[in-house]
């Protein structure tokens, strides 16, 4: 196995995760800020429970998140399952199973009894009914090991997290970015957009969805969006958070007629198509000019794009989850500069 070394905050999160084991706890949740390296914290866990001859299921929200996890353990060299119907990775008697939610809850229920841990990635999305199900199925079954993953472990409207016993929280944020592992940010808001009248979904304690989408898509709005990308943003690349297919589409299309390259992704874009819009934005960075990816929920969680430089957080929104969800989108450093040592963009 080639696994990352642990900085030193995450191996102190690893020993605190352990401890919790071993005073009784079994089900952890590690609250870990987005950039602090959450993929090195599973990668050396789960390293030492296949050590240790456990079967661990490794669970995810959506099935491409299930082949990005499968491409990354593959990478550190360790052996996965990738249980999706059908599916040519899929063998039953390796120890390591990655699944998504909507898959795992129509599997064989004897297949699943066999597994000594679960984890849960983006354990923030465990307050939902699917989740909720198949984690209370587990403690049922035998399953009794759980630990969740997340960096927002936020109520979610009148939801909460109440399946976990002790949570391990091993550095915050303003230390990560005090040590250079994440980058500084500079806020900036346009004037005169007013959310007071929009109705707030009382089940989710967010905007309603219908309303915010309108009031989103008004020509100021979308013109104050471009004025003040262009006045701030500097030309250079970066991400677009919005709130639904039609306001994500005629954003995109205004920066277009603005003369600024953009493009739409949503839940329906093709993962090819999401990748290539990843590609063009990369592509953008390198050669230094203006590009916009603008997308509906699809990178706002559990993915890195560290080349995007500017955030657009044109879906308003009143969850903290939500919200710091799409900014740790931007908050990784580039790259370190050989000449300066620093790891933020020199240029």
């Amino acid at each position: 196995m080639k696994v990352p070394q642990a900085r030193d905050y995450q191996a102190y999160g690893l020993e605190l995760t352990r401890q919790a084991f071993r005073d009784g706890f079994t089900r952890i949740l590690f609250w870990l800020a987005t950039g602090g390296g959450k993929s090195v914290v599973f990668l050396t866990f789960l390293a030492g429970l296949l050590r240790n001859n456990k079967r661990v299921l490794f669970l995810v929200k959506r099935k491409q998140l299930v082949f990005q996890t499968a491409r990354h353990l593959k990478k550190s060299g360790i052996d996965c399952s990738v249980l999706i119907a059908d599916h040519a990775g899929f063998d039953p008697n390796k120890p390591l199973q990655v699944a998504s939610i909507d898959t795992i809850i129509r599997r064989d229920p004897d297949f699943l009894k066999k597994f000594d841990f679960v984890i849960v990635d983006e354990a923030h999305d465990a307050t939902s009914p699917s989740y909720k199900r198949f984690l209370a199925w587990c403690l049922e079954n035998g399953i009794k090991n759980h630990i969740g993953l997340t960096a927002t472990p936020f109520p979610m409207g009148k939801k909460v997290h109440d399946h976990w016993q002790c949570v391990v929280k091993p550095i915050e944020m303003h230390e990560l970015r005090d040590r250079g592992y994440l980058v500084p940010v500079d806020l900036y808001h346009p004037a005169g957009v007013n959310f007071d009248d929009i109705e707030v979904d009382k089940k989710t304690g967010d905007f309603k969805q219908k309303g915010l989408s309108a009031r989103m898509r008004e020509l100021k709005v979308v013109g104050d969006t471009i004025e003040l990308y262009k006045l701030r943003g500097r030309g250079k690349p970066g991400i677009c958070f919005c709130v639904d297919k039609e306001h994500s589409m005629a954003q995109a299309e205004a920066f277009n007629r603005a003369g600024i390259e953009a493009v739409h992704a949503d839940e329906s874009t093709p993962q090819k198509e999401r990748d290539e819009a990843i590609d063009r934005l990369k592509k953008a960075r390198r050669e230094r000019r203006p590009f916009v990816l603008c997308n509906v929920n699809i990178f706002s969680t559990g993915v890195d794009i560290p080349e995007a430089q500017v955030g657009l957080m044109n879906r308003a929104t009143l969850s903290e989850t939500l919200y710091i969800q799409q900014v740790g989108r931007l908050l990784r450093p580039y790259k370190r500069c050989v000449k300066c040592q620093s790891q933020n963009d020199c240029n």
